[in-house]
């Protein structure tokens, strides 16, 4: 018989929803301390994802609630990065996310980027598996990116 390198009685829960799957993130904030992440993920190889991603930053720069972190034309190649994508990365206080939310909507009228809304409480995998709200298309993840230390 093939034994994996585990030294539990079960092999590691491979299911996000696993009870078993998220203990390492024991120390998580509450959503209302953590500071909240705003994606714009886009194809950096299509001009008028490009376009459109544009259109969403510009009408976004006119908000005070919103702070501009980076946007990251290559982030799909980073292992590290959640995303398997090029992203915009903004980020809000907690405090702000209705008005955030409030504000996509009009966002998302004027420019139809797809959108995920993210807390920030240190607990990577939980936050973006469990917690993320997205507006237009949910784009797959770089789960291995997810471990407890990224963020």
């Amino acid at each position: 018989a093939v034994t994996a390198e585990w030294s539990d009685s079960a092999a590691p829960a491979i299911d996000h929803k696993a009870p078993s799957y998220l203990e390492e993130e024991a120390d998580c904030t509450s959503m209302s301390d953590a500071t909240w992440g705003l994606y714009v993920p886009y194809n950096p190889l299509d001009d008028d994802a490009v376009a459109v991603k544009d259109e969403f930053v510009a009408a976004a720069a006119q908000s005070s609630l919103l702070t501009l972190v980076a946007d990251s034309y290559a982030a799909y190649a980073d292992e590290t990065s959640p995303f398997l994508a090029a992203v915009v990365e903004y980020t809000f206080a907690a405090e702000d996310l209705g008005e955030v939310t409030a504000m996509l909507v009009t966002l998302r009228e004027e420019a139809e980027a797809d959108v995920m809304m993210v807390p920030h409480t240190g607990c990577p995998l939980h936050d973006f598996v469990s917690s993320a709200m997205w507006a237009g298309t949910k784009w797959p993840l770089n789960l291995n990116a997810l471990s407890s230390s990224f963020v």
